[in-house]
């Protein structure tokens, strides 16, 4: 299982972020991930689960097996669609 420091899930837009990479559009509906959560965020071993009503942000200190099952879609997305080798680039504004 990759070991990140930061966890991020957007149900809604498929997207999982893991410290700096980012895919979306992820069929997160295999997850199981429960019709009430609006997304995740996790950092250095805890985290809080955000509702999609008005309830209060709930924290965890383990992740679910849901989020488990959508870091392996962000793993296989990774091995298809690695990132660049080159990270740096620059932009210069005239």
């Amino acid at each position: 299982m990759v070991q990140s420091n930061r966890i991020t899930i957007l149900v809604d837009d498929g997207a999982v972020y893991l410290d700096e990479w980012t895919y979306i559009n992820l069929d997160l509906h295999t997850c199981g991930i429960p019709e009430d959560i609006h997304a995740l965020h996790w950092l250095n071993g805890e985290g809080q689960l955000e509702f999609r009503d008005t309830r209060q942000n709930q924290f965890i200190y383990e992740l679910p097996e849901w989020a488990n099952k959508a870091l392996v879609l962000w793993e296989t997305a990774y091995k298809l669609f690695p990132p660049p080798e080159d990270t740096s680039f620059s932009i210069k504004i005239k």
